[in-house]
């Protein structure tokens, strides 16, 4: 019983790195695709 219960925690767990993994990268690409702002003046 608890097997499944540790099973699912470990896979929430690692949607949730997953999904931060994904954040971090899409930050990462939007910073770099905005550019510096002091570049447009």
């Amino acid at each position: 019983m608890w097997h499944e219960a540790r099973r699912s925690e470990r896979k929430v767990h690692d949607m949730m790195d997953a999904a931060q993994r994904r954040a971090q990268k899409r930050a990462i690409f939007l910073a770099k695709r905005h550019g510096d702002p002091q570049q447009s003046i």
